[in-house]
């Protein structure tokens, strides 16, 4: 039986989005953010682990969207 698609959004991708998002931003709490994603992410189902995970990182980076804008696209890589 193929892996659901919601197990995606999982512990190394959450890892893998702090690692992304740390160089630039450096008030970036990696461990915190990785803490607090983790906290209830198995008991959810696709779109809400995608929700849980943008709701932490949105608490994580700056208010100012602009800013925020620019972190997250940097951390994209090319």
């Amino acid at each position: 039986m193929p892996e659901k698609l919601k197990h995606l959004f999982n512990e190394d991708l959450v890892r893998s989005i702090a690692a992304d998002i740390s160089p630039h931003y450096s008030q970036f709490d990696a461990a915190s953010f990785v803490a607090d994603c983790m906290d209830g992410l198995e008991d959810l189902e696709l779109t809400p682990r995608a929700m849980h995970i943008a709701e932490v990182m949105q608490k994580r980076l700056p208010d100012d969207f602009a800013t925020s804008s620019r972190i997250i696209e940097a951390s994209l890589g090319p």
